[in-house]
This record gives structure tokens, sequence and C-alpha cells, in this order.
């Protein structure tokens, strides 16, 4: 039986990979209403409320083949693009760069479990352990409790509560070592229970509501939380560290960001949701996730050539492009330039992927 593609997400997978590039490139030059739904708290969310919503609910009647097939999932192409990139680090370090750190027993196995941040190109790669153990401890959860019967408002309940607990932790300085992904993981909890009671509750009420008035109880919720805060707040999942503003504001600013977008997803589906484009930026959000450092470091790299050999481009900093791997050249120091950042950090991934599916093809057929 064909798989009825849900092409809401398409579009929403495709603005979460370009939301995450743009706020690893100082914005990108495109400012899509980021004023009022920044990027920071928001972004990552979108990928784990959409795991939630998909996630099916008798799924713990076949808990084994779940969890196998959740770690070859993740934890393979993790740990694979993990020994390329602690690799490739430790060349760059032989050629002056020093960017990240180079390969060790412990960058390779246990930094991609604890913070994620190991060798700087793969950064992107953070956020996969949290939302491993969230969908781990959701259907074991679920598995425990299933002769209960207990309904969704149980478990969103329990699962917002405990996103609280881990944004209060992180908050009082839980965030560093071992208490940096429990906080993700408790963090991301509440977005992925929101995804799931979202599809079993909520969304049945949600497309009764007009357009005009669900975007006015968004924005005028946004406009209470700058009244009272006297800015709009902006959070950083990968380190935890910025939760100021108490333990319910980051929820609420990820989910009034979350609802803003997948309703202009709704919006837009009938339109472009078939668009080749987006889906193939949809169907490589991993490889994206994962690569897009790489692909600006091309750019940069091509900077320093021409600027090496030529008279062009004179004032590229040799030094910060050997040692901050945020550092981005802007000819002209042209904030538009960045666009050709965010280009590159979604084209290179893509046929890194494509790549990769070709050598991955060619691999089984010869085993065979």
């Amino acid at each position: 039986m064909e798989r009825k593609i849900d092409y809401r997400f398409k579009l929403l997978y495709c603005l979460a990979i370009i939301f995450v590039v743009l706020g690893h490139t100082q914005g990108g030059s495109i400012h899509l209403f980021d004023n009022w739904f920044p990027m920071g708290g928001m972004h990552i969310m979108l990928f784990v409320f959409a795991s939630g919503y998909f996630y099916k609910l008798d799924s713990n009647e076949h808990l084994g083949k779940y969890l196998l097939n959740k770690l070859k999932k993740f934890i393979i192409p993790l740990f694979l693009y993990n020994l390329f990139y602690g690799l490739f680090s430790t060349f760059m370090i032989s050629q002056g760069f020093y960017l990240s750190g180079p390969l060790t027993l412990e960058t390779l196995f246990i930094a991609p479990i604890k913070s994620g941040l190991q060798f700087g190109y793969n950064m992107g790669s953070w956020f996969i352990i949290p939302l491993l153990m969230v969908e781990i401890y959701n259907v074991l959860i679920r598995f425990v409790l299933k002769k209960i019967k207990l309904n969704e408002y149980f478990y969103f309940i329990l699962n917002t509560l405990l996103g609280i607990l881990g944004i209060y932790l992180a908050s009082k300085g839980y965030n560093d070592g071992w208490y940096l992904p429990l906080v993700r993981f408790l963090y991301f909890l509440a977005f992925y229970a929101f995804g799931t009671f979202y599809h079993q509750i909520l969304e049945k009420y949600d497309d009764k509501i007009s357009n005009i008035i669900y975007f006015g109880i968004l924005f005028g919720i946004k406009l209470l939380i700058s009244f009272v805060l006297l800015k709009m707040p902006y959070y950083t999942p990968s380190h935890c560290n910025d939760f100021i503003d108490g333990p319910i504001i980051p929820l609420i600013s990820g989910i009034t960001g979350i609802l803003f977008w997948f309703r202009i997803c709704k919006i837009l589906e009938p339109v472009i949701g078939r668009s080749k484009v987006i889906n193939m930026i949809a169907d490589h959000t991993y490889s994206i996730m994962m690569n897009q450092f790489l692909g600006f470091f091309l750019i940069k790299f091509i900077y320093s050539l021409i600027s090496t050999y030529t008279s062009i481009f004179h004032d590229f900093n040799q030094e910060l492009y050997h040692q901050d791997i945020f550092y981005y050249f802007l000819p002209h120091g042209q904030e538009y330039m960045l666009i050709i950042y965010v280009v590159a950090g979604i084209i290179i991934p893509i046929l890194i992927d494509k790549l990769v599916a070709i050598v991955k093809n060619k691999a089984l057929l010869i085993i065979k």
C-alpha cells in the first residue's frame, strides 16, 4: 500500500531546515517574520513537533521493531558522519585550521551523546540524541502504562510538566556536562508531546478557526509577551543557557512559532506543496543538518583563494578564516551576500546525500 504524503509537512520540513541554516548564517539576509517569531527556540522545535505528530499510537505494540528502527535511523548515520568529520577536522588542524578539535575516542563516541558540538563542522547533529531519547521515552512510557489506558490529555500534561522542569533546571545552571543532554531531552519532550496532542486532539478544532482570528490570537500572544518582557525572547536549545524568562515563556514562544508556521504551510500547500524544489529540500533535511557547515566552508575557501591569488577581496580575514567557524566574509560588507552561504549550505548537503545514496546502492549490489 502506497503511503500517502502529507505535503503540509513537506513544506514545514523545508521551512524548518531553511530556518536552521539561516540561524547559522547570521540570518542569511532573509527576514521571515523572525522579529515576531525568532528562529531560536522555534526552528528545531518544528522538527520535534512533526515527530510527535507522526507518532503512531500502536507503536508500543511492536516495541522491539520500533526501537530497532529508531536506532538504525538515528545512531548509525550519526556515528558514521561523526567519524568522517573527526577525520576531516584532524586533517584541517594539520593544515592550520583551528575550527574544532581532533578525532579522539572521546570525541568519536562520547561527545556526540554528551554535547554533539565536538567537531564544529557537524555541530548541527546535536539535536539527534535528545530527539532519540524523547522517542524512546515516549514509546516506553506508553508501553508501561498501556494497561491503564490513559488518554492523550495525561501524556500531554505529564510531558509538558517535564519540559517545564527541564527549562527550570537549565536556568539554574544544570546545562553542562551530562546535564546538557538531560535538559535538552526534557525541553524537547514538551514539544513532542504537543505534536502528538495536536494531532490527536487539537487539530480538529484548529481547522475550524478562520485565518484572521487564528493569526490575531498568535500575534496578540506575542505582543503581550513583548510588552511584559520588553523584548521578543530568543533561545538557544543547543546550549540551554539562556532560559532567563522563566520556565513557561520558552514553551509558549516555541508553540506559537509552531502554530504560526504550520498554518502558513496549510495555506501554501495547495499552491506550492508539490514543488520539486521544496520536496527535494524536505527530503534531505538530515544531510543539510549534518553538512551545512561544509557548504559554508566551501564558499569561504573560494573567497580565500580569490583573496590569495588576486587583488580582489583584499579585506578577507585569513586569521578568522582559520580560527572562527562562524566567520562569514561579506564582499563590500554587504549583508545580502550571506544568501550565498545559505544556498551553499543547502545545495552541498543535498549533493552529498545523493552521492552517499549512490555509494550505498553500489555497495549493496556488490554485497549481493
